[in-house]
């Protein structure tokens, strides 16, 4: 299988890069590692027939693939690779994770988020505080890597997104040398 013009959803969490990765995964020229490939990493083989059968066949985050079958002190390097960078008020963020990790702390979840630098001394912080600062740490780095790799990177804004999807849809399609058609 060749990966051609691989897409990466980037963004803090909880600034709506779950809805772009799941509503780019619909897409018929996109292909995407699904929830099968999460739970079944081990067996890829198993995990693409299994989401082939609509089992388990949600869009999923590939960070669990990418460590287990990608490990080491180099990850690979997609050169055609293009970004999507998901933007989204940082005071939505905020109040979106602190509202997710206090749901979490009730039911006994331990840290929720980007494992920035230093976070383990972020622990005795106010959730606000974690969240602010996850929020920076991840738009900082996400933003330097825009510098490093101009033309390379799509910037989306959720807000906009949501107030007109048709046009968000169309502009990013474009902007990703995707098939625009009404569908």
């Amino acid at each position: 299988m060749t990966i051609d013009r691989p897409i990466f959803v980037v963004a803090p969490h909880r600034s709506g890069a779950t809805l772009v990765m799941k509503a780019l995964a619909r897409h018929p020229e996109v292909a995407c590692l699904r929830l099968a490939h999460h739970r079944f990493g081990a067996w890829p083989t198993l995990a693409h027939h299994l989401a082939r059968l609509r089992w388990f066949a949600q869009p999923h985050e590939a960070q669990h693939f990418w460590d287990h079958h990608l490990a080491g002190d180099d990850d690979a390097l997609f050169p055609d690779a293009r970004f999507v960078h998901v933007r989204r008020d940082w005071r939505a963020v905020v109040s979106s994770t602190v509202v997710r990790r206090e749901k979490r702390a009730g039911s006994g979840g331990g840290w929720f988020g980007v494992r920035i630098p230093g976070w383990r001394e972020l622990e005795s912080q106010s959730h606000t505080r974690i969240a602010a600062r996850i929020f920076r740490v991840v738009t900082r780095s996400i933003e330097a890597e825009q510098q490093r790799r101009p033309g390379r990177f799509v910037a989306i804004d959720y807000a906009e997104l949501c107030r007109d999807p048709v046009a968000g849809w169309t502009t990013l399609a474009e902007r990703l040398e995707l098939r625009v058609d009404a569908a």
